[in-house]
């Protein structure tokens, strides 16, 4: 513990720093200053539990560097020392919570009563806090293992017997019992492009998490929130009853406003605890069912399954309309299609898979045909991010359809640039001569069919594909043989060929003589 004594008055501040038997009372340092401006440099940069400090000083007095203290929010314990009985200084003083006020002159054993009692009040504050944050860890705790208990009851596949239920109450310590009816809840955010613009995925959920927990937590017993895949929350509570419309809409309403996130709720009421995770299962059903963004809230005591009634013929013109860059014709026939379904009866997962298999078959009949392989061509993250939530929304659909057909006639109308394929063939051909290089893999770098790239390749180039490469690395290593002293061994290494037999049988036939000789008749050329 330290201890700050401030006094104008040197003779003063020498009595009150020798005059006491500090280090009796479990104060460790002694810390002076002549002025307010000297105490709040050593309050800056030395930690000061006990602050005594007369008020009348010049420039600025003790209570203005008590005000200061409480401004800096420095847990100071502090005690007036003033010539002065002034009302005025004792009333601002317990304005300021002074811990004591005591007047001149000093009586040193009236004075190490009050730093006794300082010090006792120190070491109480210092216990509250303590005791605060055990506090607070314990709060957390539950929270902790009431969110870990929830966890293995409802994401296991197996739904848990009651033994393993009771088993895990238990050893999370936690009161509950297998009587008892919980509600549970599947919260979906989506439209993410617009919200939470400058967040991370971690702040988004830390506000989410924040905003959920404060709503239900003024109508009922919230007992967990966990996150469940991507936008996707699980919350259970208990107690809530005829109030959960009311809230839902509330959370639907303020997520909307102030968040810009809008938001799907799928819930069950008064689950009895064995029966949570088919509560659950019940849920993602319903969720995986419908992606329509008209309804917000979904009840599994009322829903009631829509017939699903795909029939859509046709796909056969849309192989024309792609053929031809109609693309935005196709996305019309979609959408007219999808709105009159969503219009009698509503929109169900079912039917946009359906038409989702039919417009990838498509696709990939006309790329295809046009001698481009899908598999290669959709093969990334991009690709798999929007089939993955094509089936989550409507919109999510829609934004994969476009992107789908955009980009297959976007390449088939570059591949009929031939040229253009060809010369990024030349070109990874050039900046990769040294390695192995098959047909195969060329083909795959522009998402062609390897014949067809083969042929379209001679056409323009007059020679095979091979050949093409021979001579690349010929090239290179006839430039080398010219200019530079490395051994021919080193040479054919660094051309692709680690056969020197066959670089040497090369060379023959294309330049016309073994490396050596070319070599010896390039120098002699370069010195004449």
């Amino acid at each position: 513990m330290n201890i700050l004594l401030v006094d104008d008055d040197v003779n003063v501040l020498e009595s009150l720093q020798f005059g006491v038997a500090y280090s009796s009372l479990g104060i460790e340092k002694i810390y002076g200053a002549e002025n307010a401006a000297d105490a709040k440099k050593i309050l800056k940069n030395v930690p000061i539990h006990i602050m005594v400090t007369d008020i009348e000083m010049p420039n600025e007095s003790g209570i203005e560097l008590l005000k200061w203290t409480k401004t800096q929010n420095l847990d100071v314990v502090t005690i007036f020392c003033t010539c002065y009985a002034d009302f005025n200084y004792a009333k601002k003083a317990v304005e300021l919570q002074c811990f004591d006020y005591y007047l001149k002159p000093i009586s040193f054993d009236d004075f190490e009563k009050i730093i006794s009692r300082a010090v006792e009040k120190v070491r109480q504050e210092s216990r509250k806090k303590t005791y605060y944050q055990y506090g607070v860890y314990w709060l957390d705790d539950v929270k902790n293992r009431k969110a870990h208990f929830w966890e293995h009851i409802m994401f296991p596949l197996a739904i848990p017997d009651e033994e393993l239920l009771n088993a895990l109450i238990e050893d999370n310590r936690l009161e509950y019992d297998t009587e008892q009816l919980f509600d549970v809840f599947l919260l979906h955010t989506y439209e993410e492009e617009e919200r939470f613009q400058n967040l991370t995925s971690t702040m988004s959920e830390f506000i989410i998490k924040n905003v959920v927990t404060e709503i239900f937590s003024d109508m009922c017993n919230m007992e967990t929130i966990v996150k469940y895949g991507e936008d996707t929350y699980v919350i259970v509570t208990r107690n809530l009853k005829e109030n959960a419309e009311m809230v839902l809409k509330k959370l639907i309403m303020q997520c909307d406003i102030h968040l810009n996130c809008r938001m799907r709720v799928f819930y069950d009421l008064e689950c009895p605890l064995p029966a949570v995770k088919e509560c659950f299962e019940r849920l993602i059903h319903i969720w995986n069912e419908n992606i329509s963004n008209d309804v917000q809230i979904f009840w599994a005591r009322t829903y009631q399954r829509e017939e699903n009634t795909y029939s859509f013929g046709a796909i056969g013109e849309w192989e024309i309309y792609l053929n031809t860059g109609a693309v935005n014709k196709i996305l019309d026939e979609i959408d007219h299609y999808f709105s009159e379904k969503k219009r009698h009866h509503g929109l169900t997962a079912y039917e946009l898979k359906a038409m989702q298999v039919n417009l990838i078959q498509m696709v990939n009949t006309v790329l295809m045909k046009n001698n481009i392989e899908a598999h290669e061509l959709f093969v990334n993250t991009e690709y798999e991010t929007y089939r993955k939530m094509s089936l989550k929304s409507y919109d999510n659909y829609m934004e994969f359809c476009k992107y789908l057909l955009q980009k297959a006639y976007s390449y088939i109308d570059y591949v009929r640039e031939n040229t253009s394929i060809v010369e990024v063939v030349k070109k990874y051909i050039e900046e990769h001569y040294n390695e192995e290089i098959s047909r195969n893999e060329l083909a795959g770098i522009v998402y062609l069919n390897a014949d067809y790239l083969a042929r379209l390749f001679k056409k323009e180039e007059g020679i095979s594909i091979t050949d093409y490469v021979i001579r690349m690395r010929l090239k290179k290593a006839s430039e080398l043989l010219q200019y530079s002293e490395i051994s021919i061994n080193e040479i054919a290494m660094k051309v692709g060929y680690d056969n020197f037999s066959y670089f040497s049988r090369l060379c023959k036939k294309m330049l016309g003589c073994s490396p050596k000789d070319y070599r010896k008749k390039a120098k002699e050329k370069l010195n004449e």
